[in-house]
């Protein structure tokens, strides 16, 4: 199954990027369309309205990005999805149609980068922050200082209701997860990151899944360096713990 859903996917992306060069050869060929012709976004069907965030990202992202409650592109700006198009990341080129500007993003891109912005990507980060956060009792992630920060010692506290813990309702998965968190995000400020991609309360590497930073730590020519001066390396799940941390690792 996983095989059939694979080969999939890339038939949906082959033809998706088919169907954009197809119809850049029209445009290129045909010139700018006369007035009452139809434009490249009417050829394509069914086009989101300019401020839709929600069916933009569904029309030119989720076939690559997966969709609103799967992506890993959560906390997104519309500066970097800019950058990226600009910078063909992906193949994300082919949407430089969406570029109004260099300097400034469009409309477009902003619409679909206040979407990413409310996506609750639920991982450990997003439970540490409703139930630990927002009731007051904790501070934000990196900055957590209470002692016992596994899974168990948080269960422990929960049960015991240590500073009225037991009102919250997590399940052991989510318990987990929320440990994940708490110590990816340790893991983060411990070892450099903050160096390079700003403090973890700023990063500028939001929604980051495991793949990714792994890929990084070993492909990445200054990350293999910067750590190998270090003498520091990271086990697969210490990579994980920061990805939760990030937001880039859900249940």
């Amino acid at each position: 199954m996983r095989r059939f859903s694979v080969i999939k996917d890339i038939i949906m992306r082959a033809t998706w990027i088919m169907s954009i060069v197809i119809i850049s050869l029209m445009v290129i060929s045909c010139g700018a369309p006369e007035e009452g012709e139809d434009s490249i976004d009417s050829v394509i069907g069914n086009q989101a309205e300019e401020t839709d965030g929600t069916a933009l990202y569904a029309q030119y992202c989720e076939v690559c990005h997966k969709s609103l409650s799967e992506t890993t592109e959560a906390k997104r700006t519309d500066t970097e999805i800019q950058q990226a198009i600009l910078d063909d990341v992906g193949e994300m080129g082919l949407l430089i149609g969406l570029v109004e500007s260099k300097k400034v993003p469009g409309e477009k891109l902003t619409a679909i980068a206040n979407i990413l912005q409310n996506v609750n990507f639920q991982g450990g980060a997003y439970f540490y922050a409703q139930s630990c956060v927002n009731s007051g009792c904790h501070t934000d992630l990196g900055t957590a200082t209470f002692t016992d920060k596994t899974a168990t010692g948080i269960k422990a506290a929960i049960t015991a209701n240590k500073g009225g813990m037991g009102t919250l309702s997590l399940s052991d998965d989510q318990i987990s997860s929320v440990s994940d968190a708490v110590q990816g995000a340790d893991l983060y400020t411990n070892n450099y990151c903050s160096s390079c991609h700003g403090q973890f309360i700023s990063t500028q590497k939001p929604s980051r899944n495991a793949d990714k930073i792994q890929k990084a730590l070993e492909t990445d020519a200054n990350m293999v360096k910067f750590y190998q001066e270090r003498g520091i390396t990271f086990t697969s799940a210490q990579v994980k713990q920061i990805a939760v941390a990030l937001g880039g690792e859900k249940l």
